[in-house]
């Protein structure tokens, strides 16, 4: 019988061939991030499975911000947020952690901000004085790897005043 492939998706360019030993291969060039559904048809009958649903995403693209990525710093007991924009990425798994100076590993969990369905955002709270190593992984690639030093506000008391320095 006859292999028939469509695909419904962004831009993709394809290449059909019969191998030698008589299986059929499919080369799917996506040109932009984006999902495609390809329907694969052998005979005239679909293919159990089919239309299968390739998600299409460019980790490079991804954007990394907020406070708590910045190698400025952010201080001990306040929350330091961090954003993740996929908007020109595609969509993909995502994993945001925070290693605290205690090498305690935190897993964030991330949220859709509430006025852009394409922002992501989680936060964390330094506990310690200390450098905390924020990570994101996007469809299994480190896009952002800080290091952020997390001090003390300064105190004061009479007329001394104590501060932390950054690294």
């Amino acid at each position: 019988g006859s292999v028939n492939t469509s695909i419904d998706g962004p831009e993709a360019t394809t290449t059909a061939d019969t191998l030698d030993d008589g299986t059929n291969s499919l080369i799917i060039i996506p040109l932009q991030v984006g999902e495609y559904n390809v329907q694969v048809e052998y005979g005239g009958q679909r293919v159990p499975g089919s239309p299968f649903l390739i998600p299409v995403c460019d980790p490079s693209q991804v954007k990394v911000l907020g406070a708590g990525t910045k190698e400025e710093g952010v201080y001990v007991g306040e929350l330091a947020e961090v954003l993740v924009d996929i908007t020109d990425s595609g969509v993909g798994p995502l994993e945001v952690t925070v290693t605290f100076p205690d090498g305690t590993v935190e897993v964030m969990k991330m949220t859709p901000a509430t006025d852009q369905p394409n922002v992501l955002r989680g936060s964390y709270r330094p506990t310690v004085p200390g450098v905390y190593k924020v990570d994101v992984h996007f469809a299994n690639v480190n896009v952002l790897s800080n290091r952020v030093p997390a001090a003390q506000h300064a105190q004061i008391s009479g007329s001394k005043v104590a501060y932390v320095e950054f690294d």
